[in-house]
């Protein structure tokens, strides 16, 4: 059996292929990126913004002691300080994203110095479940609700649990 088409129906069949291709092909670039915002060559968004969190810890504590600012004040850097003295081990950049988290500091030149840092997921739900904090101590804490810098004491035990119990 042959079959023998026209050329108008070889025109219509590749036509039809065609607007296939324009259908399915913005269908499959969504699909790529969807995968590619749950996940960073292998490693997951959260495991970084804990990684960024700790390295945030590290470079509070060299910019205290260090007094990287030359202020002659044992204080805290907000994330532009530390990402302009290179402080820290990561760059939090002029829009405080990385790895598919936001990320904010809160200190307070006060007594006792406190500080906490905050990673909030960029898309939630796609980017991250969870937001994590870090207080001066370096203990990372999460919770599966935002709540706004700073925290106080009555929060971290009722609202956050800590990371690793």
């Amino acid at each position: 059996m042959t079959l023998d088409l026209t050329a108008q129906d070889r025109r219509d069949a590749l036509n039809l292929v065609l607007r296939g291709l324009l259908v399915l092909t913005p269908i499959l670039l969504y699909v790529l990126w969807q995968s590619q915002l749950t996940s960073c060559g292998g490693r997951d968004f959260e495991d970084d913004a804990i990684y960024a969190l700790k390295a945030l810890h590290t470079g509070q504590t060299r910019f205290r002691r260090e007094d990287w600012d030359r202020d002659g004040k044992p204080d805290y850097a907000s994330l532009s300080e530390l990402d302009s003295c290179g402080v820290a081990e990561v760059k939090f950049g002029e829009f405080r994203a990385r790895q598919g988290y936001l990320f904010e500091v809160w200190r307070n030149a006060g007594p006792g110095h406190v500080w906490w840092g905050k990673a909030s997921p960029a898309v939630l739900g796609t980017t991250g479940d969870r937001y994590f904090y870090v207080d001066r101590e370096g203990a990372i804490y999460f919770s599966l609700v935002d709540l706004s810098l700073p925290l106080r004491t009555e929060e971290v035990g009722d609202k956050l649990a800590l990371l690793g119990s």
